[in-house]
């Protein structure tokens, strides 16, 4: 969920999807990037060239009722931005409070402190492998991925407007 822009890491999260269906074949996913912006013409071309086009999709302008319900769908939030310029990550807590394990990397900043390890798989940036691995960990242990949710939700209590108040 986001703007199509570079420091986004899109690039990436969908070389990851390809590295994916090619080590887990059987492996039904789907990608939605959620946004719009000046890269919908590249990522569409990258997803078309390297044959995702049956599994990654752009959706843009969407309603706050279709965010909802593409996030109470969802089984993983990728967050693979690759530059400090994203200093908070706000789209990670909105997918906490759907108990969404999180994929994220490695920006020692507010992204991270937002979505701990026992929220979040934190990867290098610009490294579609490690998303891929992290991706295939959550979504083929079963005991991980439920461990991951309810860490998650849990989590996203923390930024609960009453807890926030009061400290």
């Amino acid at each position: 969920i986001g703007r199509l822009v570079t420091y986004k890491g899109y690039h990436y999260s969908i070389r990851a999807i390809r590295y994916l269906k090619d080590k887990f074949p059987t492996l039904c996913v789907s990608y939605i990037i959620v946004g719009s912006g000046p890269l919908y013409k590249e990522l569409s071309t990258l997803v078309c060239s390297i044959g995702l086009s049956d599994t990654v999709f752009f959706e843009s302008d969407v309603t706050e009722s279709r965010k909802q319900f593409l996030l109470e769908n969802a089984d993983v939030f990728l967050f693979p931005s690759v530059s400090r310029s994203e200093a908070f990550g706000i789209a990670q807590l909105e997918a906490m409070s759907y108990s969404l394990p999180i994929i994220n990397t490695s920006l020692n900043n507010g992204v991270n402190f937002v979505a701990p390890p026992d929220v979040a798989y934190t990867v290098k940036i610009k490294n579609s492998l490690q998303i891929s691995k992290a991706l295939a960990h959550i979504l083929l242990n079963d005991d991980i991925f439920e461990s991951f949710s309810k860490s998650s939700f849990q989590r996203s209590m923390d930024f609960d407007i009453k807890s926030v108040r009061a400290s």
